[in-house]
């Protein structure tokens, strides 16, 4: 017992007292310790469930409501495969079947990216109109909302629907999907 309340003898403390100041202090370090474990093993845990797998694609089904400023279900993506990656990656879709014409240059770019620990961003955009998608995950789907973006000036609100997204397989060749 001398080794643990030795270095607390200098303290001006002594016998029981230097015990009982060592067990606060080792019960205190204890505390800190298991609190940054756990915190760190929930935000690794947490990181893990939120982003795209880094080794395979992640497929969804697109379903829109609530239109804002005259949107519609057509200028959206019925279907996404975010490519893998951990914090951001390619992103392909399938349009809507009112919005075939078009539609290649309106993905000219596009890709995910993690916006927040639990969201994420998929972006599209040709050269004079963009689809920003900011979902959630909620279990194995997305929640959010999908905008329309125009180079014309328009007064806020911009047109957008409330989107919801159900995890389905991806095809065998996501490059026959786009």
């Amino acid at each position: 017992m001398y080794i643990a309340t030795g270095a607390f003898e200098s303290d001006g403390f002594a016998g029981a007292d230097a015990t009982m100041r060592y067990v606060a202090y080792a019960r205190v370090l204890c505390l800190v310790l298991l609190t940054v474990a756990c915190s760190t093993s929930a935000q690794q845990r947490e990181r893990a469930e939120l982003s795209v797998n880094p080794t395979q694609a992640e497929c969804y089904t697109l379903a829109y409501s609530d239109a804002v400023k005259n949107a519609s279900a057509r200028l959206f993506p019925v279907w996404v495969a975010l490519k893998p990656g951990p914090d951001s990656g390619g992103l392909i879709a399938r349009p809507h079947p009112d919005f075939r014409d078009g539609w290649r240059a309106m993905t000219e770019f596009a890709g995910w990216k993690r916006i927040s620990a639990d969201s994420l961003e998929l972006m599209f955009s040709g050269r004079y109109e963009a689809i920003n998608i900011h979902v959630a995950r909620a279990g194995s789907n997305l929640l959010g909302r999908a905008t329309w973006l125009s180079d014309l000036l328009q007064a806020d609100p911009q047109p957008s629907m409330r989107v919801e997204g159900s995890r389905e397989s991806c095809p065998p060749d996501l490059s026959s999907a786009s």
